[in-house]
């Protein structure tokens, strides 16, 4: 992906309406992309459920709100149900042209835009993602002190949430009998209980909180938050996972580049990255 340069007081304003965190941070990185692509300036209108500004920071100035301050022409893309008739508006020429009079451009769109973006040189997704969301420094320091003791004895995470409770002990049973090091992301605190039990010696690590819900538009607890906060960053910068949650697989495939789907008690899809 070729940068251009960013044209001045001209802003693609995504909108995160009716979101959950996955849904924000996932489509946010699309969106990003084309606002790049297009060298306009991108700001996220992040004003529903929770507010990403209050757990995360960039250099990228999307959290900024000085596009409200511009007396100009505003315009509006809805690309959440993409069809053949939107396509053409992905087109730089076509939309620069489009837009032309406009300097606020509120793009609405999901996580499948991706696929209908003709870029020649994708950069890293992964990357882009860290580029834009920074856990904000009130947390930070918490976050890294998890992250490093996860890398300096390198641990398996897996979030294992789609299973049952006897299939994630199962599974989760026979990677500490094969000599791996487990971190459990999500999951139940009684899972983790009968785990610790079993396995007294085995140092089992895990983020638990049995009402976190990936899929949950209206969470607001701050705890919550940012258990899923940090469970995102850990799957996000980890190479080396095994996760069975439709809520948050798609995500996670597109910020990897390598990973097997496996079959699991034959109704299971796992996914193994590495």
């Amino acid at each position: 992906m070729k940068n251009t340069l960013s044209s001045p007081n001209k802003y693609i304003v995504f909108n995160t309406t009716n979101k959950t965190l996955v849904e924000k941070l996932h489509s946010s990185v699309f969106a990003f992309i084309f606002s790049k692509i297009n060298g306009w300036e991108f700001r996220i209108n992040d004003t529903e459920g929770i507010r990403l500004v209050e757990y995360y920071t960039s250099k990228v100035n999307w959290w900024s709100s000085d596009w409200k301050e511009i007396d100009g022409v505003n315009g509006r893309l809805n690309l959440l149900n993409i069809d053949d008739n939107d396509i053409e508006i992905l087109n730089k020429v076509t939309f620069n042209s489009t837009y032309k009079d406009c300097n606020i451009v509120h793009l609405y769109s999901g996580s499948d835009l991706l696929n209908y973006l003709n870029i020649d040189d994708l950069p890293s997704l992964n990357e882009v993602f860290l580029t834009l969301f920074n856990i904000e420094d009130e947390f930070y320091d918490n976050f890294i002190s998890i992250y490093e003791k996860l890398i300096m004895e390198p641990h398996l995470i897996m979030n294992v949430d789609d299973l049952s409770h006897n299939e994630s002990k199962k599974l989760i049973t026979s990677k500490i009998k094969e000599g791996k090091k487990i971190f459990l992301s999500g999951g139940e605190s009684k899972l983790v209980r009968e785990i610790k039990t079993k396995f007294p010696r085995y140092q089992f690590k895990s983020i638990t909180t049995d009402t976190i819900k990936f899929d949950d538009v209206d969470v607001i607890e701050k705890l919550q938050v940012l258990s899923m906060v940090y469970q995102i960053h850990l799957m996000v910068k980890s190479h080396n996972l095994v996760i069975c949650n439709r809520k948050i697989d798609k995500f996670i495939k597109d910020l990897h580049i390598g990973y097997n789907k496996i079959q699991y008690e034959e109704s299971k899809e796992l996914y193994e990255f590495n």
